[in-house]
């Protein structure tokens, strides 16, 4: 394994906003990021699907927003 793995991983901390979890993966051109904790110890990996779904939410969230606001 040690022959073929990646070495140099890229990765991101926990606290780190989803925005620049994105832009590292865009700018990498990598689709999975390891989530470090406040040890440096890998917590979980973050996918560019991750990603996708979390914009799909807000902007239902927003969408769901905006109709209470017009009901008003």
């Amino acid at each position: 394994v040690g022959s073929k793995m990646t070495a140099g991983v890229q990765s991101i901390v926990k606290d780190a906003p989803l925005l620049e979890a994105a832009r590292e993966m865009c700018a990498a051109h990598i689709h999975r990021l390891p989530v470090l904790d406040a040890h440096g110890q890998v917590e979980g990996i973050i996918t560019s699907l991750d990603i996708v779904g979390a914009i799909g939410n807000a902007a239902e969230e927003e969408r769901d927003t905006r109709k209470t606001r017009k009901r008003r």
